[in-house]
């Protein structure tokens, strides 16, 4: 399946629901899932697809510590930056599906994205 990981500012949520929803309309047998904070899990959760099917097929709450790692601000180079990796890394790590096809939340299908799950079946990472 299809998974995303969003949280922290809502523009990183909508824009998972967005490509979510490209993934639905260019593939709509592969299943969907997103990993999310606790604030964003009843809006995804309701969310529809053509107002008829659910757009998501599973919306998973992400550990309030894993949420705090990465929302935590560390130095480098004089810079404060957000980690947001713990999350992502975590919601790869338990994600529901036996294929995953992780996505940033900031992507769009193109076009069938099947192959690409199907090539998963043959090598680990693409």
């Amino acid at each position: 399946g299809v998974l995303f990981v969003a949280m922290g500012k809502a523009h990183y949520f909508e824009g998972a629901l967005a490509s979510a929803a490209s993934f639905r309309r260019r593939s709509p047998d592969l299943a969907i899932a997103l990993w999310t904070s606790k604030n964003y899990l009843e809006t995804a959760r309701q969310r529809k697809y053509n107002n008829k099917m659910p757009l998501l097929d599973h919306v998973l709450e992400l550990p309030a510590e894993v949420v705090g790692e990465s929302l935590q601000t560390v130095a480098r180079k004089g810079l404060l930056k957000r980690r947001p990796f713990a999350a992502k890394l975590y919601g790869i790590a338990h994600s529901p599906f036996e294929c995953t096809l992780y996505m940033d939340t900031d992507t769009t299908a193109c076009g069938n994205m099947t192959n690409a799950l199907e090539l998963l079946t043959r090598v680990d990472i693409v």
